[in-house]
């Protein structure tokens, strides 16, 4: 994987969230973190969030 990805797992996994460093969009989840449930994306590009 060539994304460098800040990841910060909660109990429960509710609150997980991905935060892509070098602000590229994700176009695979990884096998792992889909199966984690409840999981929330943030794509961080030019400081914005869509």
């Amino acid at each position: 994987m060539t994304e460098r990805l800040l990841i910060k797992a909660l109990s429960g996994g509710k609150n997980t969230k991905i935060l892509t460093l070098n602000g590229k969009k994700m176009t695979k989840m990884p096998s792992a973190l889909g199966k984690l449930p409840g999981l929330k994306t943030l794509v961080l590009q030019n400081n914005l969030i869509p």
